[in-house]
């Protein structure tokens, strides 16, 4: 009801009863009925309400939430997402352990048959005098066996760095123990070749890639890994490098290997870690205190190079333990080579490669949309760099014929195929075709050449 206040005398008039020796203060006029909540609020003052117990201050927030206040929701929403970004910038931090050297290097003993409170005489730090002597020149701590380390007469480092590079090179290196230089290990096949590149990586700034190009441009390097008739009397175990040594790659590799020949693999440089592909329940198999489920991400996250594969040392990716990956309980300088039904198995039904061999397979339709021969020839150089020979092409023919046959007749065959992995698929394609194709991808990819570098 709307009131005419000229009408009114006097403010505190009404009805038949006189008011008299009142004064009246603060008078607030609203557009609405006011709440009990909110009428107790005016009572009080701003002190009040700021020294106001906890059950108090809850009503309170419970009632400006919900009493229709636009503006309280809005400006608590941006804080809250205010306060999540201060969070996230304060508690996602890496942490990196890091030592510093005390300012009086504390006294170490020899120890009595390694008891820790029967200690002997003193010792100091110093380097094996079989590799040389520690320059006077150097402090004793830390940075000086840094420094003594990359001095050009250490008799080590750089052969050490250079016989890890053949390695990656050549799958074996000049020193066949690679993790051990000393009496025990092998002496190095070509001692001479050794020494150069020592001393070449040690005059150009120990530029490593440098050195990797000399070795992949040199004849050695680019040589056939098929051994002639004489190779094969003279030199049966390659020792001199008649031919180029074949071996398996790195499980790391083979993975991302087939993301780049599907074109899923990101390239992008840097980052933290990240959760691709695992089969459901590996990590709380054997939880701990923390990091107790596998929490798999999506999108560009599924396709980063291996190297950014998140690794828990009780729980490893399987695909990459199946192939020989260390479980990083310990420093592994050499890998085991295994060759394992397994690691078919891998090849065949892992999602990470089923999606790749659908990618690629879209790719083969895509680029060419009517010519069978052309769309086999593209996936044969995409994941093996050539083309396939006549008698490889009829077979991956066939193969291809008699899998779309299979899937027209049991379509739902085909779904099932296309829906491994969280790639999108190209819906302009058949879906017959486009299995039928997977199915000849996932063939090249199992081929022992996708798998061996020679």
């Amino acid at each position: 009801k709307r009131f005419n206040w000229s009408n009114l005398p006097f403010l505190g008039y009404g009805c038949s009863k006189n008011y008299e020796n009142i004064v009246i203060d603060e008078l607030k006029i609203y557009n609405r009925a006011v709440s009990e909540l909110e009428v107790g609020q005016l009572y009080h003052n701003e002190n009040q309400i700021l020294l106001a117990n906890q059950p108090q201050s809850t009503v309170l927030q419970h009632y400006l939430r919900t009493g229709g206040n636009d503006q309280y929701n809005k400006t608590l929403a941006a804080l809250t997402e205010w306060r999540k970004k201060e969070n996230l910038l304060l508690t996602d931090q890496p942490e990196v352990m890091v030592m510093q050297e005390l300012k009086t290097p504390r006294p170490t003993f020899m120890l009595s048959r390694g008891a820790y409170d029967a200690p002997t005489e003193q010792v100091f730090p110093n380097t094996l005098s079989a590799i040389g002597t520690f320059p006077d020149s150097l402090p004793q701590n830390r940075l000086g066996l840094a420094q003594w380390l990359v001095q050009p007469q250490h008799p080590l480092t750089a052969r050490v760095a250079v016989n890890r590079l053949w390695m990656i090179c050549f799958g074996k290196g000049l020193v066949s123990t690679q993790e051990d230089f000393g009496n025990q290990g092998s002496l190095p096949s070509h001692p001479k070749l050794l020494d150069w590149l020592a001393v070449d990586f040690m005059e150009h700034n120990w530029d490593v890639k440098r050195l990797l190009k000399n070795i992949v441009l040199s004849h050695t390097y680019r040589q056939t890994a098929i051994p002639s008739e004489r190779a094969r009397l003279d030199d049966p175990e390659n020792i001199w490098y008649s031919h180029y040594p074949a071996h398996r790659l790195s499980a790391e590799l083979i993975r991302d290997n087939a993301l780049a020949a599907s074109d899923l693999l990101v390239r992008k440089i840097g980052g933290p870690s990240v959760y691709p592909y695992q089969p459901l329940g590996l990590w709380e198999a054997l939880a701990t205190r923390n990091a107790t489920k596998y929490a798999q991400q999506s999108g560009d996250s599924l396709y980063r190079r291996s190297m950014y594969t998140i690794w828990k040392r009780s729980s490893p990716p399987p695909n990459m333990i199946s192939f020989d990956a260390p479980d990083r309980y310990y420093c592994v300088v050499r890998r085991q080579k295994t060759a394992t039904p397994l690691q078919s198995l891998i090849l065949m039904n892992d999602p990470q490669f089923v999606e790749a061999a659908r990618q690629l397979a879209t790719r083969m339709l895509v680029s060419e949309a009517n010519a069978l021969e052309a769309q086999l020839t593209l996936g044969f150089k995409a994941s093996l760099g050539r083309v396939p020979r006549p008698q490889e092409l009829e077979v991956l023919k066939s193969l291809y014929q008699q899998e779309l046959a299979d899937f027209k007749q049991y379509p739902q065959r085909a779904e099932a195929l296309l829906t491994v992995g969280e790639y999108p698929i190209n819906k302009t394609l058949n879906k017959e075709a486009l299995a039928a194709a997977t199915i000849v991808a996932s063939t090249i990819l199992n081929m022992e050449e996708f798998v061996m570098k020679r």
